[in-house]
């Protein structure tokens, strides 16, 4: 069964064709859609076809403006998609699309996120693996960054700033130490990097306690 356009209206990349029942495509803007006007009556077929282009063409576009925000991996990509509600096979499709033009690429992904860790947190190793995780990343992309995630645990200056402010915050009462060690351990730092850190502190005059108020020193 045929349709009629009752109204088609262009912005700056796309066309809107609107039907006589309401039903309406964002479109591409390509040689054979801007021939389209007016009282034009389309046949079925071409309404499937008219169907299937805008929504690759809607996908894109979506993935388009997400990547704009921040750079993503590919299965914070495909699970954005899904959250809006595109088809499997029209998700795939594109992401298959943007690795192959390299707007998508997890090695990448990686360094530009590490680099970004780098300039805003102080967070240890495992804070770093299990945002990666988290990410999907592939483990042997991951296991390429081995050597550099590892050196988030051995900025002592750094964590040893952090571990000062908190201790500022939780001061000289009970149970301090152990306090810190839960505080650093949150942010992911190994238990080794974590005592080298306190003990650091302890040279340079803090004091510790155990939860019965005396003294704490464990040399």
């Amino acid at each position: 069964m045929n349709m009629e356009i009752t109204s088609v209206k262009y912005k700056t990349d796309s066309i809107k064709v609107i039907f006589e029942n309401g039903n309406f495509f964002i479109l591409p803007i390509t040689s054979e859609y801007m021939k389209l006007s007016l009282g034009n009556d389309i046949s079925n077929e071409i309404i499937v076809r008219m169907k299937s282009d805008s929504a690759y063409f809607l996908c894109r576009q979506q993935l388009y403006k997400y990547l704009a925000n921040a750079d993503k991996s590919i299965f914070e990509c495909k699970s954005y998609l899904q959250r809006k509600k595109f088809e499997d096979k029209v998700i795939l499709t594109i992401l298959d699309e943007f690795r192959e033009k390299n707007y998508l690429n997890d090695a990448e992904h990686v360094r530009k996120y590490l680099d970004f860790l780098k300039r805003t947190k102080t967070a240890g190793k495992n804070f770093v693996l299990n945002r990666l995780y988290m990410k999907d990343i592939d483990k042997s992309i991951i296991e390429s960054f081995m050597d550099e995630i590892k050196l988030f645990d051995e900025n002592y200056d750094e964590i040893l700033k952090l571990a000062e402010k908190k201790y500022k915050i939780i001061g000289e009462k009970n149970n301090n130490y152990s306090k810190l060690v839960y505080f650093l351990q949150s942010r992911g730092f190994s238990n080794q990097t974590i005592f080298k850190v306190l003990d650091m502190m302890k040279n340079r005059g803090y004091i510790f306690y155990k939860s019965d108020d005396n003294n704490y020193d464990d040399d």
